[in-house]
C-alpha cells in the first residue's frame, strides 16, 4: 500500500479579507528513502508554516520515525510552541467494541486508555497545546 501524498498539497479558505492556507505533506515512517525525501521537502517548507498540525495514530504504539522526524525538525529551527499533536483513531482504542456509536463518545474504559495515550505523547512530544484525541 503506498501513502497517499508524495507532495506539498495547498487548500486557501478565505473569510472576508481573512485568509488561511492549509499544507497537506506526506506522511513518515514509509521507508527511509521517502523520509530522507520528506525531510528536504520539509526543511523548504518550515519557514512558511505558522502551526504544524502533526497526525498520529491513537492505536499505534510505534512512533519512532515521528519522534525522529520531530527532532529533525526542532533541529532546523521549528518552534515547539507551534506543534499541535492530534490523535487519529480515537474510536479504535482499547476496548474497541465499546465506543458509542449513537453519541460518538468514548466509554470510560477507552477514555482511561485515550487518557493514557495522550499523556504518553505529550512526554514524547512537548508542545504548547494538549494533545487532542479525535475519531472521524
Amino acid at each position: 500500500m503506498n501513502g497517499c501524498t508524495r507532495q506539498a498539497h495547498r487548500l486557501t479558505l478565505q473569510l472576508g479579507e481573512r485568509r488561511m492556507t492549509l499544507v497537506d505533506l506526506p506522511g513518515i515512517g514509509e521507508t527511509p528513502q521517502h523520509d530522507q525525501e520528506y525531510q528536504a521537502l520539509y526543511r523548504q517548507l518550515l519557514p512558511e508554516l505558522d502551526l504544524i498540525i502533526w497526525i498520529l495514530r491513537s492505536d499505534e504504539r510505534a512512533y519512532a520515525a515521528d519522534i525522529a522526524m520531530h527532532q529533525f525538525l526542532l533541529n532546523e529551527g521549528a518552534d515547539p510552541s507551534r506543534f499541535l499533536f492530534v490523535l487519529s483513531h480515537a474510536d479504535r482504542m482499547f476496548p474497541a467494541e465499546e465506543w458509542n456509536a449513537t453519541e460518538k463518545c468514548p466509554s470510560r474504559h477507552q477514555e482511561l486508555s485515550l487518557a493514557t495515550v495522550t499523556a504518553r505523547v505529550a512526554t514524547l512530544f512537548p508542545s504548547s497545546f494538549p494533545v487532542l484525541p479525535v475519531a472521524a
